[in-house]
């Protein structure tokens, strides 16, 4: 929980000793049904996208009424899966949810439908670099951080910087 809480999450201290018992029973059960670590978010199925979805509404459910919410969520999956599974804040929640669909999604759809939405972004990066006659790892290598860093990573601090840096009126 104070790891989640380093990571802007704002779980109450008070419902800490609570929660803590919660993702272990929630990990006994969810956690060998993600996606390998050494997956490629763009080669997810649309059945591990859904098994993702319904381990994200899990630890919503477990999380009811403890501050444990969306964000938490979602970092406690891409903590468990940081090359594969995006997070996101609220803002970045807000703007992905915001987008015009044909129709509304259900709770349970929006965090794989995000999964989507990342895995076709970094395939669109994909395609720029090659337009330069990069790799998508030599691309990632010019803008990314000397250390070891992911593709999910950078599609991370992408929207950090493009909303939620934007909402709240600030820039690098």
């Amino acid at each position: 929980m104070e790891f989640l809480n380093e990571w802007r999450c704002r779980i109450t201290l008070s419902n800490f000793e609570e929660l803590e018992s919660r993702p272990q029973r929630w990990a006994a059960v969810w956690v060998r049904q993600l996606p390998a670590p050494t997956s490629d978010i763009r080669l997810l199925t649309q059945p591990q996208r859904e098994t993702v979805g319904e381990a994200y509404q899990e630890l919503l459910r477990l999380g009811t009424r403890l501050r444990f919410s969306h964000t938490a969520a979602a970092k406690t999956l891409h903590a468990l899966r940081p090359r594969v599974l995006p997070i996101w804040d609220s803002a970045v929640k807000g703007a992905f949810s915001a987008l015009p669909r044909p129709a509304p999604l259900l709770p349970g759809q929006l965090y794989p439908a995000f999964i989507e939405h990342v895995a076709e972004q970094l395939s669109r990066l994909e395609q720029d670099a090659r337009r330069l006659k990069l790799s998508l790892t030599e691309a990632h290598r010019k803008i990314a951080r000397p250390q070891e860093y992911s593709l999910v990573k950078l599609a991370d601090e992408y929207a950090w910087v493009t909303i939620t840096l934007a909402a709240r009126g600030e820039s690098l």
